[in-house]
């Protein structure tokens, strides 16, 4: 019996296409909406953070350690200084992690925030120029935005 060439010759292309796709480095851009700019970081199974300042190869600002493996990554300006830093939530807890710098290091502070399984987010929700997080809780499909770092009820949903 003679196995068909092409068709093994196809899977193999595509399992070395595969694989050269996911060994490469990825890379993000600014995402900018009128005025205003956020910072887009590369987030590893290991959580660790790649901060790029463009699609420029080279252009690697830090990379870092920050949270576990599982933790959803965000990036915010929470203490309002117009540098956009990492946090982290803990989907399994309702937790939020939030650090002011892009260095490796313990979180600055961190609360309770929503349910487990809800889906964080981040955004600056009342135009102040101070980011802050908010949730999508899939179980209900409603937002919970808040425009506050704690742990207190959401504003609006």
């Amino acid at each position: 019996m003679t196995i068909p060439r092409l068709p093994l010759l196809l899977a193999a292309a595509i399992v070395a296409t595969a694989a050269l796709w996911l060994a490469a480095p990825a890379r993000a851009d600014e995402v900018c909406l009128g005025s205003e700019c956020d910072t887009v970081a590369f987030v590893d199974s290991e959580a660790s953070f790649t901060l790029y300042l463009d699609l420029v190869p080279n252009t690697e600002v830090g990379r870092f350690y920050f949270g576990n493996p599982g933790d959803e990554p965000l990036m915010g300006d929470w203490d309002c200084d117009g540098e956009q830093t990492p946090a982290m939530y803990r989907r399994s807890q309702g937790y939020m992690y939030l650090r002011n710098e892009n260095t490796e290091g313990v979180a600055d502070f961190g609360f309770y925030f929503g349910n487990p399984g809800d889906v964080p987010l981040a955004g600056d929700f009342d135009g102040d120029g101070c980011d802050t997080l908010s949730i999508y809780r899939p179980s209900e499909q409603r937002f919970y935005i808040s425009n506050s770092l704690d742990n207190r009820v959401a504003e609006y949903s």
